[in-house]
């Protein structure tokens, strides 16, 4: 019975969790009033930086308010101490906030003051604090500047303690930009000098940063001795976030061993010593690595859930560095479990936060995901892109493991893409690197991948010159690799056990709470129906004089409802019969769809067999590409391509409208194109254009009279004669592009978007179109002086007409040109890839709006 009383109070204290969260209102509303009946003004400027700190957190406004009120008194009473307390409280929030930059600037004016102050104490605390925030904005080089500063002054007060902070702030930048043997100097200078004066926290940190260290360079036995070094002394001085902190260090190490029941182990005393103290950074990365042991457990869901927990506590302590980590972990489990959509979306935002933070490091690693979700969607192209950025940052940081891996991983790429020379290049190169320092995976992992592909080009001496090598990494790696797996099963065992017993003992907690909720529930339920009686009692004995006259109200209703309902019955069998007739003309239209879209389907053929076929288009051009993309099944946009008099003549045509009405022009236009050149014998663009027009007109019956269809279709067409390097053009509406060396001769009468190495040129055609209008013009021709290396491209609208879902506006001229500048160094094979893969990454889930035509092709 107890319990159950207990249980009540709990339930009547649950009802009271509003006053709870007013407490910390209320505690502000305290130290207002201890500001307005204090007298004392430096007292009253503590008051205030008490109440910013309070608001810190949910309030920046406020809590900046607050302080700049003390600011304000400070400057009153002229006490530079409490000015510079102030000024360095605001720079503190606006980092609290990630507003680094103004808290530099913040910190910049502290700075200033200080130096005319001349307390060389606070003139130190400034530098490290200006340091620091270059650190986390990843401006080293700066950083450093400001650390050395606070040295020196150290050095010259002969403060030890801070001479050993300062060392390890300066090992820690050295770490940051992966110096690590620099790094490693700094914080035995720190460990030495904190030992001279028996500093036991700075020498704790020297020995964790040490373990660090020889934890990125994979000595493991190393970074042990020295994490353990760190807790030891953690434990003695109690230092529970100290405790946590390590243990999650030592546990990583045992994960990277493949000891996972340990690593395990660990990572859980860590964080219920973290939740103990409230120590969330702690609980988060405690969670985080319990997430990626699952990972390489294979158990993808639960490391997902861990990962989603890690991101809670991550977005609560503000930490942007770990929010990116933990976005860019939950987008890794969504890759394995094939949901790209998701993965997608967290790995773009963990780049986004890297990006705005500066944290090259995990820029890296995101993009790296990235790369292995587009080789997941075999999109090998714009994974290359990907892994390519990757290298670069790992070069800049000095990570030659990461480097080696890089290599790799793109000559893998090349190899799926056929692309044998480029594979052998990249691998070569990672496997050097791996053979140098002995990076034994990437060793493997490149021995095989350059056997197989010597046995694709019959090179079949070092085919297997490279298979034994593979074979002897395979060898050496197998033993490790066993006993990984034999740790990982024997923790999935472990896992499993405790599960089943954790869901037994929930089960019977689960009994227990469900039994005395029942009770509880029931008491209050008893409470509630005693007072509901009691409030019902005296209305029931009211409302009976009331229902004897209603009754006889309801008696004359029943009558008049009655008539009702026959009405509406006879009203239901005629909307019934109507809704079978209904029915019937919709299974008709069905039919009569589906004969209609199988026609269209078929008209798709037709159409496709009209056009070009690749090898004629590769027997004219051997380096071009077409991105042909109909907004319905079948288009209104055409490209036609013909030869004639050692001439090649090529149009691209955009028709009016789309879907069926388009492809009846697009058979039009392609027909009497081929009556004018073919049977005319025309090759003049302008020419052609007249023809063509008059044609469309005669077809259409247009006169100009008021009603009349008035369809049509623009027209870019080139005559391109390869002797004499000579192009011919005119255009209906349409432009045409020429991309070539800044060091050729320009284009006139065009207007031009530079770039580095090349230039775009725009060839503009006439204001007029293919159908009748008033006061129409004859078509002109403009010659243009051709160069090996030229690259030209016809297009219709569709391109850059696209809206895109994330902006919500059009793709525009200025966008594409610079896509086709950005790309022009690729063949035009890949070119086209990448253009096509840009549309659909632009347009995403939003609906095409018109039929896309692009072709491009090289002199």
């Amino acid at each position: 019975m107890k319990k159950n009383v207990v249980i009540i109070f709990l339930f009547l204290w649950i009802i009271s969790i509003p006053q709870l969260i007013a407490q910390n209102e209320q505690r502000i509303d305290s130290l207002k009033k201890l500001v307005s009946n204090t007298d004392s003004t430096t007292r009253k400027i503590d008051i205030l930086i008490k109440i910013s700190a309070n608001y810190v957190g949910f309030d920046m406004k406020e809590a900046m308010d607050q302080i700049e009120k003390a600011l304000q008194l400070a400057y009153e009473i002229k006490d530079t101490s409490k000015i510079l307390l102030c000024i360095e409280y605001k720079a503190n929030i606006k980092e609290r906030y990630g507003k680094n930059e103004e808290a530099i600037t913040i910190a910049m004016e502290g700075l200033k003051l200080a130096n005319k102050y001349g307390d060389k104490q606070i003139l130190a605390d400034y530098y490290l604090k200006i340091g620091w925030l270059h650190e986390i904005i990843g401006d080293y080089a700066t950083a450093l500047d400001y650390f050395e500063k606070k040295l020196k002054i150290e050095e010259e007060t002969k403060d030890a303690e801070g001479i050993a902070v300062t060392y390890n702030y300066i090992g820690i930048i050295y770490e940051e930009m992966g110096k690590y043997n620099i790094a490693i100097q700094y914080f035995k200078k720190s460990l030495k000098k904190a030992e001279e004066i028996n500093d036991t926290a700075s020498i704790s940190n020297a020995y964790n940063n040490i373990g660090l260290i020889y934890d990125y360079q994979g000595k493991n036995d190393s970074a042990l001795i020295f994490y353990n070094k760190s807790v030891e002394i953690e434990r003695k001085e109690n230092d529970k976030k100290g405790i946590a902190d390590g243990l999650i260090n030592i546990g990583t190490v045992y994960q990277e061993l493949g000891n996972f029941k340990r690593a395990i182990d660990l990572f859980n005393e860590a964080m219920e010593i973290s939740e103990e103290i409230g120590h969330d950074y702690g609980v988060a990365m405690s969670i985080n690595n319990l997430g990626e042991v699952h990972m390489q457990l294979g158990n993808y869901d639960i490391a997902l859930k861990y990962f989603k927990k890690s991101l809670q506590y991550d977005e609560k302590s503000g930490d942007k560095d770990e929010i990116a980590v933990s976005l860019m972990n939950i987008g890794d489990a969504h890759i394995h479990l094939k949901n790209y959509d998701s993965a997608f979306l967290f790995l773009n935002r963990s780049l986004e936060i890297s990006n705005l933070i500066g944290d090259h490091s995990n820029k890296a690693n995101t993009l790296s995901s990235l790369g292995s979700l587009y080789i997941e969607q075999k999109e090998f192209n714009t994974a290359l892109q990907k892994y390519h950025e990757v290298l670069k940052l790992h070069k800049s940081l000095g990570e030659k493991d990461r480097v080696s891996y890089d290599l790799i991983k793109i000559g893998e790429i090349y190899y799926n893409l056929k692309k044998y020379k480029e594979a052998e290049s990249h691998i070569t190169e990672g496997l050097e690197i791996a053979l140098k320092n002995d990076f034994k995976e990437d060793i493997k992992i490149a021995a095989e991948l350059l056997s197989k592909i010597y046995a694709e080009v019959r090179d079949f001496e070092r085919a297997y010159i490279n298979h034994v090598l593979f074979k002897k990494m395979y060898d050496s790696i197998f033993t490790l690799e066993s006993n990984k797996k034999l740790s990982a099963l024997e923790t999935r065992f472990e896992l499993e056990k405790k599960k089943q017993e954790i869901e037994k003992q929930n089960a019977k907690i689960a009994l227990q709470r469900k039994q005395q909720i029942i009770l509880s529930i029931g008491f209050i339920i008893v409470l509630i129906a005693v007072f509901i009686a009691l409030f019902f009692y005296r209305k029931v004995k009211k409302a009976k004089n009331i229902i004897g006259y209603q009754r006889n109200e309801i008696l004359e209703s029943n009558e008049e409802l009655r008539q009702i309902n026959e009405e509406i019955r006879t009203t239901l069998e005629t909307v019934n019969n109507q809704k079978e007739e209904i029915e019937s003309q919709r299974d008709k239209i069905e039919i009569v769809n589906e004969e209609l879209t199988a026609g269209i389907r078929y008209a798709k053929y037709i159409q496709k067999a009209i056009l070009p076929g690749s090898e004629k288009r590769k027997k004219l051009f051997k380096n071009h590409f077409v991105f042909f993309k109909p907004k319905q099944i079948v288009s209104g946009d055409f490209y036609w391509i013909n030869e004639l008099k050692n001439k090649i003549i090529i149009a691209a045509s955009d028709c009016t409208g789309h879907g069926v009405p388009g492809a009846f022009m697009s058979l039009l236009g392609i027909s009497f194109l081929n009556d004018v050149v073919n049977r005319e014998g025309l090759t003049n663009p302008a020419m052609i254009l007249d023809r063509l027009r008059e044609e469309v007109i005669n077809a259409l019956h247009q006169k100009g009279t008021p009603g009349e269809a008035r369809d049509g279709m623009d027209v870019a067409l080139c005559t391109i004669d390869l002797k004499a390097m000579k192009l011919q053009f005119a255009g209906a509406n349409n432009p045409i592009y020429i991309v070539r060396s800044k060091s050729l001769e320009k284009i006139e009468n065009s207007t031009l978007t530079d770039a580095d190495e090349s230039v775009l040129y725009e060839i503009k055609g006439d204001k007029n179109t293919i159908a009748y209008r008033n006061n129409m013009k004859p078509f002109n021709t403009k010659e243009i002086k051709l160069f090996k290396g030229d690259k030209i491209y016809l297009f219709t609208d569709g391109y850059r007409d696209q809206f895109g879902q994330k902006s919500e506006k059009k793709l525009g001229s200025e966008r594409f040109k610079k896509l086709l500048l950005e790309h022009t160094n690729k063949n035009m094979e890949e070119q086209g890839e990448n253009i096509e893969h840009y549309f659909n990454e632009w347009k995403r889930d939003y609906d095409q709006i018109d039929d896309v035509l692009l072709l491009g092709f090289e002199i």
